[in-house]
Parts: C-alpha cells; sequence; structure tokens
C-alpha cells in the first residue's frame, strides 16, 4: 500500500514537471515569436524611416538650394582663379616694360656728360673771393679807427636796445594789464547778465506762484458754489419729498372721500323720501365741493411756497388751479341754490327731479374727479421731474466738484513744488552771491598783495639791472669793442704768454694745453668770439726749433685771460 502510493505520488510528480516544463518551453517559444515578430516590425519601421528621411532629402529644396550653392561657390573660386592669373600675367608684362625702360635709361645715360663736375676756373675764382674777403677783415682789425667807430657804435646800440627793452616791457606789461582788466570786465559782464537772468527765472517764478494762488482761490470759491448749490438742491430735495408725501396723502383721502360717498349713496338708495335724498345728496356734494376747495386750497398754498422757482409751466399748473377752485366755488353756490329750492317741490317734482339731478350729480362729479385727477397727476408730474432734475444736478454737482478738488489738489502741489524750487532758487543765489563776494574780496586781498610783491620784485629788477648794466659797462670799458656776430682772429707769439698766463692755463685745461721743459717757440691761433671777455684756443700745430711740437686742442674756452 505504501509502495504504490510511492509510485502514484512520484507519477504524479513527474507528469506535473512534464507538464511545467512543457508549459515553459510554450511560453519561451511564444515570447521568442512575439520578440522575432517585434524585432521584424521595428526594422520594418526604421528601414522605412531611413528611407523616407534619405527620400526627403533628397527632394527637399534645402538640398538643392545647398546643391547650388556649392555649384556658385566653385563657378566664383574659378573665376577668382582665372583673374588672379591674368593679374599675374599683367603685373609680368608691367615688370618686363620697367626693366627694358630702366635698360633703355641706363644706356641713354652711359653716353651723357656729368653735370656734378665743377670747373677748375670757378673753384679758383671762389678761393679768390675768400682769400679777398679774409685780407678785407685782416685789414678791418688791425685799423685802430675802424675799431673805435665799431666800439662807439656798439655803445650807442646798447643804449638804444637796453631803453627799446625797457619800453617794450613797459608795453607788454600795459598790454597785459589792459587785457587783464578787459577779461575782468567781461567776466563782470557775464556775471550781472547770469545774476539778472537769475533774477529774470525768480520774478517769473514768484509771478507764477501768484497765478497759481489766485487760480486756487478761484476754484476753491467755485467749490464753495458749488457746495452752497448743493445744499439748496439738496434743500429743494427734501421739500419735494414731503410736497410728494403731502400729494399722496391728499390722494389717500381723496380716495377715502370717495369711498365713504359710495357707502352713503348705496345706504341712501334703499329710502324712498326722494326730497330728503335730495337735500342730503345736495348737502354731500356740497361737501365735496367743499373737500375740493380745500384740496385746491392746499394745492394753492403749496404752490405759492414754490413762487420764487416758477416758470411757464408751472404757472400754468397754478391759472388751471384758480380757475378749477372758481368752478368749484361757482358749483358750490348752485347747489346752495338747489338745496333751497328743494323745500318747494312736490313728492312727484321730487321724484323726477332726482333722476334728473343724480345724472347731472354724477356728471358733475366725473367732471371734477377728472378735474382734479388731471390737477394732481399734473403735480405728481412736476414733483417727479423737479425731484429727477434736482438728482441729476446734484450728480453733475457732485462731477464738478470732484473735478474742481482734483484741480486744486494739482494746483496746490503745483504751488508747493513752484514754492519750493523758489526757495531752492533763493537759497542757491544766496550762497552764489556771498561766494561771489567772498571771491571779490579775496581777490582784492590777493590782488593788492600781488601788486606789493609786483612793485617790491620790480625794484629788486631795476637794481639788479642797474647794478649788472654798470658790471657790463665796466667790462666793456675794460675790454674794449668787438664786433657783435663777427669773428676775429691773431696771431699772437706763444712768447707774448708769461710764466703766469702758462700756470693759468695748465690750471684750467691741463689736459689740453702741454709743453715741454725747455722754451716754448710756438705760434697759435686765438678767436675772439661773439661774447666779450671769452678767449677760445682754437689750434696751435707749429714745430718748435728743437723738435718739440706744442698742441692745443680746440673749442677750449678760457676767460679773463689778458692777452
Amino acid at each position: 500500500m505504501t509502495m504504490s502510493s510511492r509510485q502514484n505520488s512520484a507519477c504524479s510528480w513527474a507528469s506535473r514537471r512534464m507538464r511545467q516544463e512543457e508549459a515553459m518551453v510554450r511560453r519561451r517559444n511564444a515570447e521568442w515569436d512575439r520578440q522575432q515578430l517585434w524585432n521584424g516590425v521595428t526594422q520594418y519601421f526604421h528601414t522605412w524611416d531611413v528611407l523616407n528621411r534619405k527620400h526627403n532629402e533628397l527632394s527637399s529644396p534645402h538640398l538643392y538650394k545647398q546643391g547650388m550653392e556649392l555649384y556658385k561657390k566653385a563657378v566664383e573660386d574659378q573665376k577668382k582663379l582665372q583673374n588672379l592669373e591674368l593679374r599675374r600675367q599683367k603685373l609680368a608684362m608691367l615688370l618686363f616694360e620697367e626693366s627694358r625702360q630702366y635698360e633703355l635709361e641706363l644706356a641713354r645715360q652711359k653716353y651723357r656728360p656729368s653735370s656734378h663736375r665743377i670747373p677748375l676756373e670757378e673753384l679758383k675764382c671762389k678761393r679768390n673771393r675768400e682769400a679777398e674777403l679774409k685780407l678785407y677783415y685782416k685789414w678791418r682789425t688791425d685799423q685802430p679807427a675802424v675799431r673805435d667807430m665799431e666800439r662807439k657804435q656798439h655803445g650807442h646800440f646798447v643804449r638804444e636796445a637796453w631803453v627799446k627793452q625797457v619800453q617794450d616791457r613797459k608795453e607788454e606789461r600795459e598790454k597785459e594789464e589792459k587785457e587783464k582788466m578787459e577779461m575782468m570786465q567781461e567776466l563782470e559782464k557775464q556775471r550781472l547778465a547770469e545774476e539778472e537772468q537769475k533774477k529774470q527765472e525768480l520774478e517769473e517764478k514768484k509771478e507764477r506762484a501768484l497765478q497759481l494762488q489766485d487760480h486756487l482761490r478761484r476754484q476753491i470759491e467755485e467749490l464753495r458754489n458749488k457746495e452752497r448749490k448743493a445744499d439748496e438742491l439738496k434743500k429743494d430735495e427734501a421739500e419735494a419729498m414731503q410736497k410728494r408725501a403731502k400729494l399722496e396723502e391728499i390722494l389717500t383721502e381723496r380716495r377715502a372721500a370717495e369711498e365713504k360717498l359710495d357707502k352713503k349713496n348705496h345706504f341712501s338708495f334703499l329710502q324712498k323720501q326722494y326730497q330728503l335724498k335730495l337735500r342730503r345728496r345736495a348737502r354731500e356734494v356740497q361737501e365735496q365741493l367743499a373737500d375740493d376747495m380745500r384740496l385746491i386750497e392746499r394745492l394753492l398754498v403749496m404752490e405759492v411756497e414754490e413762487q420764487t422757482h416758477r416758470n411757464e409751466w408751472r404757472e400754468a399748473a397754478h391759472q388751471e388751479m384758480i380757475k378749477t377752485r372758481d368752478i368749484l366755488a361757482r358749483q358750490a353756490i348752485i347747489e346752495k341754490q338747489r338745496e333751497r329750492e328743494m323745500d318747494f317741490l312736490f313728492h312727484e317734482e321730487a321724484q323726477k327731479l332726482w333722476a334728473e339731478q343724480e345724472e347731472r350729480w354724477n356728471l358733475e362729479r366725473e367732471a371734477r374727479e377728472r378735474l382734479l385727477t388731471e390737477v394732481l397727476i399734473e403735480l405728481q408730474r412736476q414733483l417727479e421731474e423737479k425731484l429727477e432734475s434736482n438728482l441729476a444736478e446734484q450728480r453733475e454737482l457732485v462731477k464738478e466738484r470732484e473735478e474742481i478738488l482734483s484741480r486744486v489738489e494739482q494746483t496746490n502741489a503745483e504751488l508747493k513744488e513752484e514754492r519750493a524750487e523758489l526757495r531752492k532758487k533763493k537759497e542757491l543765489l544766496k550762497k552764489e552771491i556771498d561766494v561771489q563776494v567772498a571771491d571779490k574780496q579775496l581777490r582784492l586781498i590777493t590782488e593788492a598783495r600781488i601788486a606789493e610783491l609786483e612793485a617790491e620784485k620790480k625794484k629788486e629788477e631795476a637794481k639788479l639791472e642797474e647794478q649788472k648794466l654798470l658790471q657790463e659797462l665796466k667790462k666793456m670799458e675794460a675790454a674794449g669793442y668787438n664786433p657783435m656776430g663777427q669773428r676775429r682772429l691773431r696771431v699772437v707769439s706763444m712768447n707774448a704768454f708769461d710764466r703766469k698766463s702758462c700756470s693759468l692755463l695748465r690750471k684750467l685745461h691741463p689736459k689740453t694745453f702741454l709743453h715741454t721743459q725747455k722754451s716754448v717757440h710756438a705760434i697759435i691761433i686765438v678767436e675772439i668770439p661773439k661774447l666779450p671777455g671769452e678767449v677760445t684756443l682754437q689750434r696751435t700745430n707749429r714745430e718748435q726749433p728743437d723738435g718739440n711740437r706744442c698742441t692745443l686742442k680746440p673749442c677750449c674756452f678760457v676767460q679773463n685771460v689778458g692777452l
């Protein structure tokens, strides 16, 4: 039993396992088939997507445009290369032509005589002129009379130059002072013009502020008038409301009286005594007439209270109410007369008169009702129109008052801005005036101090110039006169120098003045330059008798050497 159950369980387990494996294989196969189908579909769409994209690219105008641009670019590059080659050829032709022209020019220049050579005769003439000029200067320097004349002319020239220089300086100072004064006057004019302009601007600002204040006062007065008018309209509205309430009260009383009259007529219809009925009816008619008269009087009293605000249609309504009152008064007199006549009527006459009089009374009552109704309706319409016009005027006044308030606020803001700006400009002007006054005082003090310093400086300069002039004159008297701007050459023997002069030259220029221990026998050339008192040892290059050489380098300046 146990063995068979084990076999059965093993068989069932094996069969179940096989079924599970078969199900797993089927699932795997189904999954693989689905994956293959999906891959095929994906590949299909991908392939056709690529084909469509390529087809769109090949058939799109962008590709055509790009191809045309590439073609145009290639054509332009080809044209550029052709133009470059043509330009190179032209440049080569120009270079060849220039080379040929150059060779031809060289060939022509080869056989042309030179123009840079100076003839020998011209050189000789030039050298002779220089020699004559040197001899002339040599002769002129050797003449004492010429030297004295030149010395006198130089002194006269120096004095005239000094006087002219002093006069030129004086004129220059006067010109500078004049220009300075003109500049100061111009600056003062500009300052005054600026101050005048600022004052004018301030006056304009003040006028503008006054105009704004006046405009603000007018607007405030207009606003007050609008407020008073609004109060009057509100008062009129309240009175109109009271009148409408009174009119409604009158209409209510009128309807109550009509209802009361209808009830009386209904009760009195059952009675058979026509004479009493006529009397009673006559009294009722008289009472109705009296009520209508009181109603008209009340309406007239209301109209009298409004007499100051009448116009044409109100006057017409007033005349209509007076006419109605007169009609009612005459009707009341007629009814009283009828009532007196009813005392003398018989029964048959009273019955016959009752029918006629009842109809007449009904017609008269309807006429009165119609007339009073028209009057009341007209009054009610007038009140409604008055209320509507009053409300419209109040709304218009409110709107105008708001506009005036906005304008007042705007004007007030502008006025505040103008006042603030005016105050600011006044402060700035005051500060500028203070600064200008301080600058002017400081400038006056500075100018006075500068004038003092310049006066002292001029005195010092005059003293220095006088001392310098005296020294210069002493030098000129001691050194003699040498013409300005002219060199003079002298040949001086070295023997003219004593031992003291040689030692002085050796101290001043130890590297440039050389001599042997033996006696010096040399010839030097001394140049007298422009400035008197300066001596330039130009050159020496002469052999001594014993074969030694004494050399002075050129351009060595020695002052205060007595030659």
